[in-house]
Formats: structure tokens, C-alpha cells, sequence
């Protein structure tokens, strides 16, 4: 069951999204409000599994609250609302986990509740039965922001993600994204055959063709066809090995 918590200005917009995560399994509506002093509270009191957050709350902005509750409450995931797109590049630099553009869809929020339950449960189940049935294909894809255009991108294609500056890259067969995010954060949102080889890296297991030792705690991971590779550190190769018995 996750705890979930909502902070909006409007009671219309709250009602709205309470009517929407009615209709989704597993769910448990904690606590909500319109302003920073009354979200705080909600978060001390009960750390909500999932925070749904407009960005322009009263006297408030949301970006600068998100922050309080990544230190108040560091294992919530932030779900920021709004009708703009201009403050994206600073939801994920707060660690948001999606970014939603209201007016707010159901499938979206089936989706992105579904991956934070599979991390928050560590199992495959989703939130429920008719979502895996109703939305193979949703739940097989990730959406994200790239160079001011919208992908939805099949997590299968994903090869390897690793840290670019301030930004993660995303590299598939046939393209890499630029996006505004964590590796921490795209890292909840994946399956099990995604393996964290190394601070900066998450691979695809199923791409991996060699893995070579390039220094003395450091490998190189080489995949098929990509020209790029990737680094595992000696501590999760030996990590890797006792997981698949090799």
C-alpha cells in the first residue's frame, strides 16, 4: 500500500486527483494541503511513500519545498503538477521522480505509481492485476524530456545509462538522450535485468558482451552493438557473479 500525500493551492485540482487515484489499487491518501507549513506537518508526521506537488503553492515555491522534504523525508518520491513545462530542468535537479503536465491522466499515474510500488515492494507485482493486463505496453516504456522534446522510450532498448555533467545520457541502439535527472531516480523506474555496475552507470545486462579488467578495481564492459562501454567497479562484478552464480 502506498501512503500518498497531496499539495495543491486549488481544492478543485485536489479533488480532481483524489477522483483519479481512486481508481487505482493500493492506494492510501494520507494527507493534503495548500500551503508549505501544512505539507511539512503532513510529511514530519507520516514520510508518504509518494508526494503529489503543485509548483506554485501559496506564499511558496515548490521546487525550494521539494527540497526541505528530500531532507525531511529523503525516500519520497516527488511527483511535481503543473500546466508548464518551464520549471522541468529544476524538478529533476531536486530529484523529482516525474513530472506531470495537468490537466493530469490516469494512465500517466498508473504508470508512474506502478514503478515506484514495484521499488517500494521490491517485487514484479504492479499496483494491480488489471493494470498489468489492461497496460503491457505502458508499463514496458519510460517517458522523459530531451532537448525540449517528449519520448516515450522502451525500457528493453535502453543499453546502458551513465552521469554527463549535470545531466544523464540514456543510450539505446539507435540514439542517446540528454535528460535532467539522477541515476538514482531513472534507477527506481527499471526491472531487475538493469544492474548498477558502478556510481555513474547502469547497464542492461541483456546487452553485455565482455567484461574486461581495465585497471585494478575497475572493469570495462563492452555491449553488442553499441561502439560505447561502460565501467563496473571490483566490487560489483564480485557483486554481479554471486547474484547469477557465475
Amino acid at each position: 500500500m502506498l501512503k500518498v500525500a497531496i499539495a495543491d493551492v486549488s481544492s478543485e485540482s485536489r479533488d480532481d486527483l483524489k477522483q483519479l487515484l481512486s481508481q487505482v489499487n493500493n492506494i492510501s491518501i494520507i494527507g493534503e494541503s495548500d500551503n508549505e507549513e501544512g505539507l511539512l506537518k503532513i510529511i514530519s508526521t507520516f514520510k508518504p511513500d509518494v508526494l503529489f506537488i503543485e509548483i506554485e503553492l501559496h506564499e511558496s515555491y515548490g521546487i525550494d519545498v521539494a527540497k526541505k522534504i528530500n531532507m525531511l523525508s529523503p525516500l519520497t518520491s516527488i511527483i511535481f503538477m503543473t500546466s508548464q513545462e518551464k520549471y522541468l530542468k529544476e524538478a529533476f535537479e531536486v530529484y523529482a521522480y516525474d513530472y506531470l503536465i495537468k490537466p493530469l491522466q490516469l494512465q500517466r499515474i498508473i504508470q508512474t505509481l506502478s514503478r515506484i510500488n514495484n521499488f517500494e515492494a521490491h517485487k514484479s507485482a504492479p499496483i494491480s492485476k488489471d493494470i498489468s493486463t489492461k497496460t503491457p505496453d505502458v508499463l514496458n516504456k519510460i517517458f522523459i524530456e530531451s532537448e525540449g522534446r517528449s519520448y516515450m522510450v522502451n525500457i528493453p532498448d535502453i543499453i546502458f545509462i551513465t552521469r554527463y555533467n549535470r545531466k544523464v545520457l540514456l543510450i539505446t541502439e539507435n540514439q542517446s538522450y540528454s535528460i535532467w535527472s539522477s541515476i538514482e531516480n531513472l534507477e527506481k523506474r527499471l526491472p531487475e535485468n538493469f544492474f548498477r555496475s558502478h556510481k555513474g552507470y547502469i547497464i542492461n545486462l541483456n546487452f553485455i558482451n565482455e567484461i574486461n579488467l581495465m585497471s585494478k578495481n575497475t572493469y570495462q564492459v563492452y555491449f553488442r552493438d553499441c561502439s560505447e562501454t561502460a565501467l563496473m567497479t571490483m566490487d560489483k562484478s564480485k557483486l554481479l557473479k554471486e547474484k547469477y552464480c557465475l
